[in-house]
């Protein structure tokens, strides 16, 4: 059988598998990422409903320690809530910030941050506008922008929030467990989205072993796409990449992104080059922008662990297209759109 028999042979397989489409993160809930310019004030009127208090702290922004910093320390006035609060921020400087809950930052199993109380604020250049990757409207919120500026380069901006040790249940109430094994099998997520591997392998004993072959497993073409989030761009886009760790375990997570490779510190033309950055730790925040992709392609990104993360749902897709004809045209008409802008506003 020759590798093109074979792969249809996989792919009817996985259809029988995988006939309901994968809901993608756009149609499901996600965490919250707000964006701002420098020089912004940030509030966020926040309710809380689940029946214990609860908070929302921010790291390295601005703010009044005695009104929303969104904990209960010392003597300091407690900023935890049970029902209702107004939050400050000052967004004076650039880059992401994490927010978390510091209420209940991990009670046993039930803390709020293992269950998803998490979330950013992306601080832009001032003067910065943003829009929505698909429609090109304007957006208040979301993991993935268009980032345009009148006097810097545009760029696709994504948040990718990884997290591991998530307390997910199946359908009728009980504990995932693999099929090959039948021993219950943990999760980990990326953004609020897992795709583990045992809903991907041939559950076929007997099948031909290179069904089991990692590249067919994370194959779109014969499982479809992941439910984790997938990174649209084109080729020679610049692409920055706001990478956090807001959950669960404090163990050290890495991120990989195949094919590419991008500076330690973004801002220093002097640091090093690397393909992987390590040593992530909850409560870590990282901006990372790859070298810009010359070929189109689907690129895996993942955790660098393979054995469990991976294994466990921890892995995605960058996908790259090429600059085609409709590329061109929304290229041209956001170029016209900003310079008429830009001329009214000198007026």
């Amino acid at each position: 059988m020759n590798r093109k028999q074979d792969s249809e042979r996989i792919q009817r397989e996985a259809s029988k598998r995988f006939a309901l489409p994968v809901p993608q993160p756009y149609e499901e809930v996600r965490p919250l990422v707000i964006r701002a310019n420098v020089g912004d004030t940030v509030q966020i009127n926040f309710e809380n409903k689940l029946g214990r208090r609860a908070s929302i702290h921010v790291q390295g922004l601005s703010y009044n320690v005695l009104t929303s910093d969104g904990a209960n320390v010392g003597f300091n006035p407690d900023s935890t809530i049970s029902r209702r609060i107004c939050y400050t921020w000052q967004a004076d400087q650039e880059g992401v910030f994490l927010f978390s809950d510091m209420a209940d930052t991990r009670s046993g199993e039930d803390g709020t941050n293992v269950h998803g109380l998490f979330g950013a604020i992306i601080v832009e250049a001032a003067g910065s506008t943003w829009y929505d990757l698909v429609t090109g409207k304007p957006m208040d919120s979301g993991l993935f922008a268009d980032i345009y500026h009148p006097a810097k380069p545009a760029f696709r901006e994504y948040a990718v929030f990884f997290h591991d040790e998530l307390e997910i249940n199946t359908a009728d109430g009980g504990q995932p467990v693999d099929p090959h094994t039948g021993l219950p099998s943990g999760t980990t997520a990326i953004s609020y989205r897992s795709e583990p591997m045992r809903n991907r392998l041939p559950l076929d004993h007997h099948a031909d072993p290179a069904d089991t072959a990692e590249d067919i497993s994370m194959s779109s073409w014969a499982y479809g796409d992941p439910a984790t989030p997938v990174f649209q761009s084109y080729t020679g886009e610049r692409v920055i990449i706001r990478f956090l760790m807001p959950a669960d375990k404090p163990r050290n997570i890495s991120f990989v992104l195949h094919g590419h490779l991008w500076r330690a510190q973004p801002d220093d033309p002097f640091t090093r080059i690397i393909p992987i950055q390590g040593a992530v730790s909850v409560g870590n925040v990282f901006n990372i922008e790859p070298e810009r992709t010359k070929y189109p392609g689907d690129y895996l990104y993942r955790s660098g662990s393979l054995r469990w993360d991976v294994e466990s749902g921890m892995w995605g897709i960058f996908r790259v297209l090429s600059r085609g004809i409709r590329y061109h045209c929304k290229a041209a008409c956001r170029s016209v759109k900003h310079w008429w802008e830009k001329k009214w506003y000198e007026k």
